[in-house]
């Protein structure tokens, strides 16, 4: 299509600059000459030619102007002829040699050097001006400037009311009396008013010696409303005699230019019968002109009118369901309900809320629900759906937003199942506002700086897992461990890569569950423990450590708790299956292996735990705390320990005498022994790996600002520089920013670093001490827990459970966003 155009265009343009008519007309126009040219060897022949032509027009002054010449030089004296001979012939040779030819092109070439006019300029009005200096080429600017280019203007002409006396196409010619127009057009032209520009004609007077000129004083039109005047003219008009008047007179025919009688003038034709008729007409149409337009426009403002009242009503209306909408959500409560007919005793929240809230609205909103029920149903599913989105993605925008405002930002990472076996993946992004504060928003690379995980070792895997193909994207985002996370989760997590361990978790957190979903159960579990069994939550990651304890510190009496249990006449099928299949598990050689292990790794990592949530800030500490954990942990991976864990588990079960191969009964228990040792291992030093390269968050520890008043943190500061080099550019200043912030007293006493960065957004003291605040930003900025993305867990395992589990995936997960971000 392009390629036809092309042709086309090449087909009826490519030749116009070979056109000579167009090339004069174009070398004509003092706005465009030799410019008007793309290529320079035709702008040549275009000259030629044009001077070719302007030497071929002859003028009646050209014979006229050489016979006093002659004449003088014949008539000459004798006593002249001798001292003027040679003078008189050199004139006579100048003129006469000069022919028309030679005058044409020194008119060329003089106006083509002339520089050019604006382009807003108007090209005939400079050749009047200067047609005594170029006589030959004004002739033919006259025949070349009045071409016609284009026929827009005469087709505009029948597109426009008042060239146009009828709407199709009168005959009636354009100086059609104002009286025979139709009454359309004559409203039209009121409407438009009459014109008053500014004249900038001006007189010369003389009185007595005194030369003095005179110019128009605008102010005339606003003291008396039927003057009017004409720019092209530079005259003035009667406004109601040109519409009304049948008798000719200066004021409508010719136009009045006289300022220095027209004080008088205009005294005397107010006074003129035919002007007071014609001025009283006008006014009688003007104060009368209720036309069909008139009557349309009435009905146009009434129907615009109506319209902003039902879209005010819309939106008071929709206002309604929003916050039906939100409430439902924010308390993680079902919409719809199984059967929301109207014969049905519960219709699902939404309606149910709706039919309740309806009958408080104010009355112009019910009145107005019934007009559009028909056409708008507000309790539709496809209803509810729209708004959650909507509600969501306004969510999400805000989010984004924020984040692209923020300096850095983090993110962290987890998945889990729901009751439907569908992998969930939650996304929280972590950043420091415009307002310096520390938010968590649910919600996905080069200012990542932090990453955080919690879950599968395929996100924290350091050969292939996710973090390593973000850091390929984002290398300053550095992988960071939940420091409020219990380790004890983590490494079931790393141990979860193994079935036996992983039946072993679900059996272990089961028993929580059987007693606390039974009050009896709980009886019986409390008389002969004396104690309550910890409740086993998903976001408190304690829970699994404290079970584990409990269960291996009171093996015997939880196997006395589960037959009691079983021989009790009273007790429910419920009851006695889940004792039944828990007996058999504490009866397990395995499940003893595996809990005696788990404990006993556990006191160590717990330990870890408390080091690393109360020191989150003293890295070289931590880092001592964690080697120490791995050396601990490390010490029991050989054949004495294992004997240890082997010979335990026996005296708690009987070992398993298998028929065939018994003798490989022992070697497959050493084996997954030294599996989950090794796992652990992995999993400590994968997780710990960028540890050493957060020495720098030690530059913001508060409780060390006055030692560091004293001595520098020079080992901090220079492990900031090779960290995140590329980010802080200006050192010196950084450097000389936390000196002064260190030798200041009123930041020694703060609890939290996020303190003073509330401090420094609200006094601004972070636009003094940018880089300082850019580092203080990066450290909070850098996740230290996964807690909001376990909480948009618990949340999205409530929406799936509790609400319906067929909720499609995007409505799941913008009610999520509603309820966590409330």
């Amino acid at each position: 299509m392009a390629n036809k155009m092309s042709e086309e265009l090449f087909r009826r343009f490519g030749d116009i600059e070979d056109n000579e008519l167009v090339t004069q007309a174009a070398l004509s126009d003092p706005r465009f000459k030799k410019h008007a040219f793309s290529n320079s060897k035709k702008c040549a022949n275009a000259i030629n030619f044009l001077r070719a032509k302007v030497q071929s027009i002859r003028l009646e002054q050209d014979t006229i102007e050489q016979q006093p010449t002659t004449t003088a030089a014949t008539n000459v004296t004798s006593s002249q002829s001798v001292l003027w001979e040679e003078f008189d012939q050199t004139v006579v040779n100048l003129i006469g040699g000069r022919s028309s030819s030679v005058a044409g092109i020194v008119e060329v070439d003089k106006y083509l050097n002339e520089p050019l006019i604006s382009r807003f300029e108007n090209p005939l009005a400079w050749w009047v001006e200067r047609k005594k200096v170029y006589p030959r080429t004004y002739e033919l600017v006259k025949r070349r400037l009045c071409m016609i280019a284009t026929s827009v203007p005469c087709e505009r002409v029948f597109s426009r009311a008042g060239q146009v006396v009828t709407e199709k196409r009168s005959r009636l010619a354009t100086k059609t009396p104002y009286r025979r127009w139709n009454i359309v057009n004559k409203n039209d032209l009121l409407r438009q008013g009459k014109l008053t520009p500014h004249l900038t004609c001006l007189f010369t007077d003389k009185i007595r010696s005194k030369v003095f000129s005179r110019s128009f004083n605008s102010n005339v039109y606003s003291k008396h409303s039927w003057l009017c005047g004409s720019h092209y003219l530079q005259k003035l008009f009667c406004w109601p005699c040109l519409l009304f008047s049948q008798t000719k007179s200066v004021w409508v025919t010719e136009g009045y230019n006289e300022l220095k009688n027209l004080s008088r003038s205009i005294q005397r034709y107010e006074s003129s019968k035919d002007h007071v008729h014609n001025h009283y007409s006008f006014k009688n149409l003007e104060n009368n002109a209720v036309t069909i337009v008139d009557t349309l426009k009435e009905h146009g403002k009434l129907f615009k009118k109506n319209y902003n009242e039902n879209v005010r009503l819309n939106r008071l209306f929709m206002e309604h369901l929003i916050d039906l909408v939100l409430y439902l959500s924010k308390q993680e409560l079902a919409l719809r309900g199984h059967d929301e007919s109207s014969s049905s005793l519960n219709k699902g929240n939404y309606k149910e809320l709706f039919e309740m809230f309806f009958s408080r609205f104010s009355l112009e909103i019910q009145n107005h629900y019934k007009t559009i029920q028909n056409k708008f149903c507000g309790t539709s599913k496809i209803i509810q759906n729209d708004l959650i989105f909507c509600i969501s993605e306004y969510l999400s925008n805000h989010t984004k937003q924020e984040v692209r405002d923020s300096i850095f930002y983090s993110i962290q990472i987890d998945d889990t199942t729901d009751i439907t076996q569908k992998t969930q993946c939650s996304v929280i992004l972590r950043y420091v506002t415009k307002k310096s504060e520390l938010v968590e928003r649910f919600f996905g690379f080069h200012n990542l700086v932090g990453q955080c995980y919690d879950g599968a070792s395929v996100m924290a895997g350091n050969i292939t897992g996710l973090q390593v193909r973000i850091k390929a994207i984002a290398p300053n985002a550095l992988f960071t461990h939940c420091l409020v996370h219990r380790l004890n989760l983590v490494l079931q997590h790393g141990c979860s890569l193994n079935e036996k361990c992983r039946i072993f978790f679900v059996n272990m957190t089961g028993i929580s569950a059987y007693f606390h979903n039974s009050t009896s159960r709980t009886n019986v579990a409390d008389e002969l423990i004396g104690k309550r069994v910890p409740q086993f939550v998903q976001t408190r990651w304690s829970s699994r450590s404290n079970i584990l304890h409990l269960l291996v510190n009171e093996w015997s009496k939880f196997q006395t708790i589960f037959e009691t249990i079983i021989n009790n006449p009273n007790s429910s099928a419920e009851s006695i299956c889940g004792a039944i299949g828990y007996s058999k598990n504490l009866k397990s050689f395995e499940f003893a292996f595996l809990a005696l292990i788990f404990s006993d790794i556990f006191l160590i990592t717990d330990n870890l735990f408390n080091t690393l949530q109360n020191k989150s800030f003293d890295i070289e500490y931590c880092l001592r705390k964690i080697n120490i954990t791995c050396d601990l942990i490390q010490k029991k991976r050989n054949e004495t320990e294992f004997s240890n864990f082997f010979s335990k588990s026996v005296t708690l079960t009987k070992f398993p005498t298998a028929k065939r191969n018994s003798s490989n009964t022992g070697i497959n228990f050493k084996i997954l022994f030294y599996e989950i040792i090794d796992s652990i291992l992995m999993q400590l030093r994968t997780r710990f790996n960028d540890t050493d390269r957060l020495l720098f968050l030690q530059l913001a520890d508060i409780s060390k600002f006055k030692e560091y008043s004293n001595q520098f943190p020079i080992t901090a500061f220079n492990n900031l520089k090779r960290t995140y080099s590329d980010i802080f550019h200006n050192e010196k200043k950084l450097k000389v920013e936390l000196e002064v912030l260190y030798n200041d007293d009123k930041y020694q006493n703060l609890q939290h670093i996020y303190d003073l960065v509330k401090i420094f957004g609200k006094s601004g003291i972070k636009d003094v001490m940018p880089e300082a605040y850019k580092l203080f930003v990066l450290i909070l900025t850098i996740p230290s827990t996964s807690v909001s993305v376990e909480r948009s867990f618990s949340c999205l395992k409530i929406i799936k459970t509790y609400l319906r589990n067929s909720t499609l995936q995007q409505r799941l997960s913008s009610l999520s966003t509603i309820s966590i971000e409330k």
